[in-house]
């Protein structure tokens, strides 16, 4: 009885906590990014839900702007950290990417964290649908995803490699001096989780230092983003690095469908059936079957708008959009460390 009432208390605490994040307790505690690189060296990292929630945080406040996601990292155990961004925009090629390069205070732990589809950019929407294939050294990826990553690549190497040498940065209260980096994370939210595997495995094919560095690839609401051959190198390379987390009836990580060609899934898979769920290994996301794709849009359709109304609220179907938005990653990554 004491351990249902326990439970009872923690979903009552999380269901009335603010909205707003930042103002929320913290459940990191200060320096917690810095730790993270005194951890040894190991090929298989066992998933941490106190770092799916620092990447839930990175990942759904990158679609702010610089300045706005270095303040909310402080309220997540990443105080005083450094934040750079690297981005380019062409749309007449359909790209528009952005990233950010996270350093915690000491500089020994980094955030590679890569921005999703903006509701409002018509160039990311249509960079999401270019479901063709890109031949990639380690086999076929979507055209559009790997046309985002390859824009920024330079760019992306220059910062780590600066990343991985001592360096000295003022600011508003001094001079400060950062370590080399030791611990590289990476993330992302929608497309920008799609990025960050495709990140993961060219850093990884261009050597072993990089490789070394690699901890983890935590994504939110991940497309599938290789064919067969993509997925074996990835698994056979640092798969058991990456923690796929799907949230509820995520229209998105169930895409593209089969309709297009077998793009496949790989990696640990994380569900949560509702924001005061933790993440478990139960989901087994699949990709939607070309029978039931309109079934599937409307589906998702409906659901965004039906959340929005009283009496429709509860409704339950297979697919859904409002399912896809960062604050329920956040959430129910949040949830997982209030049930531990």
């Amino acid at each position: 009885m004491t351990a249902a009432v326990t439970v009872f208390e923690r979903q009552q605490k999380i269901r009335h906590a603010p909205r707003q994040f930042g103002k929320t307790p913290p459940l990191l505690p200060p320096g917690f990014a810095d730790a993270l690189a005194d951890r040894p060296r190991q090929e298989d990292d066992l998933y941490d839900a106190r770092v799916g929630y620092l990447m839930s945080i990175a990942s759904g406040w990158s679609y702010s702007d610089r300045a706005t996601l270095e303040s909310q990292l402080t309220y997540y155990g990443m105080e005083n950290a450094q934040v750079e961004k690297v981005s380019i925009t062409n749309e007449a090629m359909l790209v528009v990417s952005t990233a950010f390069m996270i350093r915690s205070q000491s500089g020994r732990t980094g955030i590679l964290v890569f921005r999703g589809t903006e509701p409002r950019n018509v160039i990311n929407w249509l960079t999401d649908a270019d479901v063709t294939w890109r031949d990639f050294s380690y086999g076929r990826v979507h055209a559009g995803f790997y046309a985002n990553v390859q824009a920024l690549w330079g760019d992306i190497r220059d910062v780590l490699q600066k990343a991985t040498a001592s360096d000295v940065t003022s600011n508003g209260s001094g001079v400060t001096t950062r370590q080399p980096l030791e611990a590289l994370f990476i993330t992302g939210h929608s497309l920008g989780a799609a990025m960050a595997v495709i990140a993961a495995a060219r850093l990884v094919g261009e050597g072993s230092d990089w490789k070394a560095l690699l901890r983890g690839v935590y994504t939110y609401g991940q497309p599938m983003v290789g064919d067969q051959s993509f997925k074996e190198y990835c698994e056979r390379e640092f798969a058991k690095k990456v923690f796929r987390h799907v949230y509820r009836a995520d229209l998105v990580a169930r895409m593209p469908p089969l309709i297009v060609d077998k793009f496949v899934h790989f990696g640990e898979e994380r569900f949560s059936a509702s924001p005061f769920s933790p993440w478990t290994r139960d989901g087994t996301a699949r990709a939607i079957p070309p029978r039931f794709l309109t079934t599937a849009l409307v589906s998702a359709t409906v659901t965004f708008w039906a959340r929005r109304i009283g009496v429709l609220r509860h409704l339950h179907l297979p697919y859904s959009m409002d399912d896809h938005l960062p604050t329920n990653y956040i959430q129910a990554s949040r949830s997982t460390l209030v049930h531990i």
